[in-house]
């Protein structure tokens, strides 16, 4: 039996936690919620945890923090290629969103949204990080 792929989900919105929670009960995903907004404290709990994927509330506590939050992830040596999916429930400047996340193996899209797009998302991410990692090992 294939291994449940494990999803981190990190948000301190209750209806964002409970939305995930749906998605991975219905496709079969481990889902870990974290509140941290640490970035520090957030890195290594990622590191240790083994993570296909991470999904992130880009307004954690408000989107200039959820944006510096996404940075330190994104940069951390070890992390660059796990894939991450960023969601919104405000008007984000998403120019600017899309920009980063285009350069970054990293998908965005705005909160709510219907489930089935959100899993086409994330089974899209699991291909991508399948064709960057074997393309890094040759």
């Amino acid at each position: 039996m294939a291994e449940k792929k494990r999803m981190l989900l990190v948000s301190t919105d209750l209806d964002f936690c409970e939305f995930f929670q749906k998605l991975g009960d219905n496709k079969g995903y481990e889902v870990i919620r974290s509140f941290h907004t640490d970035a520090a404290l957030l890195i290594d709990f990622i590191k240790e945890g083994n993570f296909d994927i991470i999904i992130q509330d880009l307004v954690i506590p408000d989107v200039k923090k959820g944006f510096k939050l996404f940075l330190e992830i994104r940069t951390a040596k070890e992390l660059f290629n796990l894939p991450m999916m960023l969601f919104s429930i405000q008007n984000s400047p998403a120019g600017t969103i899309r920009q980063v996340t285009i350069r970054s193996n990293t998908g965005y899209t705005d909160f709510p949204t219907c489930l089935d797009k959100v899993a086409e998302k994330i089974e899209d991410s699991f291909k991508r990080n399948a064709t960057v990692s074997s393309s890094s090992i040759r």
